[in-house]
């Protein structure tokens, strides 16, 4: 699998189409009480609200090798919506593709990521966007607000946390 995401960036670099790299994923078991047993992949499609003059699709592209073998898929983001997806432990690529009308903008980790439990995805959680790039200047109450926005895309406790910023 690492030697086919290689052979993947290469091809895509050489021809121009490597747009970026996916943001590592973070251990969050204590804040949130995720279970051991599974890795919370939340992608929310911000690309409307962050300013961009085409809002963007977003495909999202995975393959892993778990205890259980090799998984494959792919789901699609609308914009202004989100998805919040599950995976076993493992050893992950993941590919973010922005479609737009006349260009794609694809972002993938070049290392696996090992996932083995207790994590969830921060810089994601926006779209293809990691926190750091949004707007340098974009002060949290305004990042808090876009967080109310997707409510309905956050587990339980979190949307609890969310509402105890009145």
């Amino acid at each position: 699998m690492q030697r086919i995401m290689e052979l993947e960036i290469a091809k895509e670099e050489s021809k121009g189409q490597y747009s970026g790299k996916l943001p590592a994923t973070a251990d969050q078991t204590k804040e949130f009480d995720i279970n051991f047993k599974e890795n919370i992949f939340t992608i929310i499609n911000m690309t409307r609200d962050l300013g961009n003059k085409e809002p963007a699709k977003l495909l999202v592209t995975f393959r892993g090798n778990t205890s259980r073998g090799y998984v494959s898929g792919s789901y699609e983001i609308g914009i202004d919506d989100c998805a919040e997806k599950v995976f076993e432990p493992g050893s992950y690529f993941f590919v973010v593709e922005a479609m737009r009308k006349n260009r794609v903008n694809k972002f993938r980790n070049k290392e696996p990521w090992n996932l083995e439990g207790g994590s969830r995805t921060l810089a994601l959680q926006l779209g293809i966007f990691p926190r750091f790039h949004i707007k340098k200047d974009m002060p949290e109450s305004e990042l808090l607000k876009l967080h109310k926005k997707y409510l309905k895309c956050w587990r339980e406790k979190y949307q609890d946390i969310l509402k105890s910023y009145e």
